[in-house]
């Protein structure tokens, strides 16, 4: 089980932490198709400097590079491939073998698919347990030409894992806002805000909540993996849908981002990155966790989990 969450407040930089370090540059070249309202992105690498099928410069973890993975409990991580300016590449092989190595030695090797399936950019994901804390390189072979990527393991986390029991609180509505303004910032507005996550698992249901903001996401991902969830919804008429925000305050989080006050999914849940997306089953525990980015082919898999 995962430690209890500890929630963090605007005296801390949630830009630092939320950001994820290398992951902001390539997450943001990601872009959007504008369709749940991710603002164009502003960094290097954006789309009109993509160069398709030019060889990788560098493995890119997309994910918090410390306090977020942990040992000894299965984990997901995710790598995207990146040009020498830094774009992401559109092009990439559809496999790839990864070696995961601590202290210089390797302890795991694992291959891994390349995966777009709805979503402007693709990554790789893996799925590991690794034994013990400190720091793990991903090393890969692409071309000829090897690439690696370095990040940290502790031994505890804020975010609930899986097979943990889901946080129980309420989440905003169109028929209770709870104060929540605008109560979802894509553009047009989706359409999961009709149910609260605490009635929802009081009745057994199981649900998916993704926690994201597609007008001020720092990653420019939000917007695409709300679409990815709304494109597979009716495939899985079983599973319940929420869309949480990030901020309490549209306007106030447009005006200083740093001191914007936070939702209760984001407290209650320890998130100090977005988006991400909780899986639960009737059972209320904690089936899949998908974090930072994913696409259609990974979400039908963990809503599949909990309709079987």
């Amino acid at each position: 089980m995962s430690p209890a969450a500890r929630p963090f407040g605007p005296s801390l930089s949630r830009r630092a932490v939320l950001a994820g370090g290398a992951a902001t540059l390539l997450l943001a070249a990601c872009g959007s198709d504008g369709s749940s309202g991710d603002k164009p992105a502003t960094t290097v690498g954006d789309d009109t400097d993509d160069t398709d099928g030019a060889g990788p410069g560098a493995l890119i973890a997309l994910f918090p590079q410390s306090d977020f993975v942990v040992a000894k409990i299965p984990q997901r991580i995710t790598f995207g491939l990146a040009d020498e300016g830094g774009a992401m590449l559109n092009e990439a092989p559809a496999n790839l073998d990864f070696e995961v190595q601590q202290n210089r030695k390797t302890i795991m090797e694992l291959t891994s698919a390349f995966h777009n399936e709805g979503i402007p950019r693709g990554y790789y994901p893996l799925e590991l347990t690794l034994p013990s804390t400190g720091n793990y390189t991903v090393v890969t072979s692409v071309g000829g030409t090897r690439i690696d990527a370095s990040f940290e393991v502790a031994d505890e986390t804020s975010v609930p894992q899986v097979g943990d029991v889901m946080p129980v609180f309420d989440t905003p509505t169109t028929s209770d806002p709870q104060g929540v303004d605008p109560i979802c910032t894509a553009d047009p507005q989706c359409a999961l805000h009709a149910d609260d996550l605490r009635a929802t698992l009081a009745a057994k249901k199981p649900t998916a909540l993704l926690v994201g903001t597609p007008a001020y996401c720092q990653v420019q991902i939000c917007g695409p993996v709300l679409d990815v969830l709304l494109a597979e919804q009716p495939s899985a008429p079983g599973v319940t849908c929420i869309h949480a925000e990030v901020y309490q305050n549209g306007s106030a989080a447009a005006e200083d981002i740093q001191s914007a006050k936070l939702t209760e999914a984001i407290t209650q849940l320890g998130l100090t990155y977005e988006p991400a997306l909780f899986v639960i089953g009737a059972d209320g525990k904690l089936s899949s966790r998908l974090d930072n980015i994913f696409d259609q082919a990974e979400l039908r898999r963990a809503l599949a989990k909990v309709t079987a």
